[in-house]
């Protein structure tokens, strides 16, 4: 103030009369926002968000405290004292939105938004321990004893007969399937995210500095040749009834099956879960995936012989499956849709000091599955394999070992 006294001819009665326009903390509670302010700012209505922030646990870790806060370490060994309820709007509106923290405080919750800083990453670490057996794939040991029901809807799918209508005004029709060729229970593929470049700015604060002397190293061990960006890759496994496990993220570099189905262990594990049981069931991958060894893994008819062509019946059973799998592709674009923060690269930080993209995307997993459980998608309708997704309660109940 004295400066801006000596330098600018600011008197004091001015600087005090032009107080800085950051909006006060507003201390919003689930009470706080209408049915309507709730589906605009976290996707979910008020009620369903009720059930999901009681099923979460937040009470109970906010009740080994007297006042009913959760308190967050911060630096110098200092605590950060936060509600559950506001913690867990804020986590699902950044979700929902993609907003910056800065955005969000000038926004909708107020205050200094150098506090969530601390706040949003212990949420979403907290959710990430919490159902990493949920949400990773070794949550499809609870669904071995709907593999014949997930088969059965994936079969009386195909054998309907669909209508294709092209550009030109004519129509071709598919007859359906008498049974499929593979037992399948549900559909297997990877995904790229694309990242902000780690490491890309300069190893000090003035002019001349050099660059990070690891930004060589980090940036070629995230970049993929095949999409030309810097990026993670999860594996997903879709099943009919809406719900997806996944595994990862990890680098974008390695390839689907040589690599990230190597480190996944999944087809290995499939086998190992259905040992015992009167029949072994399959996921069906794309192309990429067809390849031998491969235990509970399937995918299309293809010709290796050059010259060779597919039957009629081998084209007309890929047309089916194709359609099948077409609902990972779509539980993706859901993803994205509803929770507009995970197509923004700016909001995946590998280069920071503690970074928590990983936690991040599995976190818009789990909020999605929950999302299925409340409402279905695509997938799960009478349109598509009419199988009903589970209960919210018996989805993230973590006594449950089997649906």
């Amino acid at each position: 103030m004295r400066l801006d006294t000596m330098y600018h001819d600011i008197p004091h009665e001015e600087k005090d009369a032009n107080a800085p326009c950051r909006m006060p903390r507003q201390n919003i509670r689930l009470a706080s926002w209408s049915t309507q302010e709730c589906y605009d700012f976290t996707g979910f209505t008020h009620p369903q968000l009720i059930r999901l922030y009681r099923l979460f646990g937040l009470l109970q870790i906010a009740a080994l405290w007297n006042d009913g806060f959760i308190r967050v370490p911060s630096r110098g060994g200092k605590y950060l004292r936060f509600h559950p309820e506001e913690m867990f709007l804020f986590m699902m509106t950044k979700m929902r939105t993609g907003y910056s923290n800065k955005n969000l405080c000038d926004l909708i919750f107020g205050g200094h938004y150098s506090v969530w800083t601390y706040g949003y990453p212990w949420m979403l670490h907290h959710l990430d321990d919490k159902y990493v057996h949920i949400v990773g794939h070794q949550g499809l040991s609870r669904f071995v004893g709907l593999f014949q029901r997930f088969f059965l809807a994936i079969q009386q799918y195909t054998r309907k007969t669909t209508t294709h209508h092209f550009n030109d005004g004519t129509a071709a029709e598919h007859s359906g399937l008498n049974y499929l060729p593979f037992s399948l229970f549900g559909f297997i593929d990877c995904s790229i995210f694309q990242i902000n470049r780690p490491y890309a700015g300069p190893n000090g604060d003035f002019v001349g500095s050099p660059r990070r002397p690891e930004h060589h190293d980090a940036q070629r061990a995230v970049y993929t040749g095949y999409k030309k960006f810097h990026g993670i890759k999860i594996e997903t496994v879709h099943l009919p009834n809406g719900i997806s496990t996944v595994f990862g993220p990890v680098s974008a570099r390695p390839h689907d099956v040589n690599g990230v189905l190597q480190m996944s262990g999944l087809d290995r594990f499939l086998h190992v879960i259905q040992q015992g049981a009167n029949h072994i069931y399959s996921l069906l991958g794309d192309g990429v995936y067809n390849q031998a060894g491969l235990l509970c893994i399937r995918s299309y008819y293809r010709a290796y012989v050059p010259l060779a062509i597919l039957t009629p019946a081998q084209q007309g059973i890929n047309r089916k499956m194709k359609a099948c799998r077409e609902t990972i592709e779509w539980s993706y674009g859901d993803i994205s849709n509803i929770f507009r923060i995970c197509p923004i690269p700016e909001e995946y930080k590998l280069g920071k000091t503690h970074p928590y993209c990983y936690e991040q995307l599995r976190v818009c997993v789990l909020l999605y599955n929950c999302y299925v459980c409340l409402n279905g998608n695509k997938t799960c309708s009478r349109n598509k394999f009419d199988c009903p997704p589970p209960s919210l309660e018996d989805y993230l109940d973590l006594n449950l070992h089997s649906f």
